[in-house]
């Protein structure tokens, strides 16, 4: 049960941000899907926070911090 919760949990999350479109902006069929959208540092906090095994405890929120600066370093460095 509790693994079909945060699977329909991330499967809602991932449909609303692939539907939704700003003003002037298009997605770009030529990248993988999941390239097309980006997660902000709040909506990964929330995700992390209740999905990831490691999201429980005094540190949860520092380390959903840390893993997200690392991925935006990651994504700028591939981005070059």
């Amino acid at each position: 049960m509790f693994f079909f919760f945060h699977q329909t949990l991330l499967g809602f999350v991932r449909d609303e941000l692939l539907t939704q479109v700003r003003p002037g902006e298009r997605h770009d069929h030529s990248v993988q899907p999941y390239e097309n959208y980006q997660v902000d540092y709040d909506l990964f906090k929330l995700i992390f926070l209740e999905v990831s095994p490691w999201g429980q405890g005094a540190q949860a929120e520092d380390l959903a911090a840390r893993i997200f600066r690392v991925s935006q370093v990651l994504r700028l460095l591939s981005s070059h």
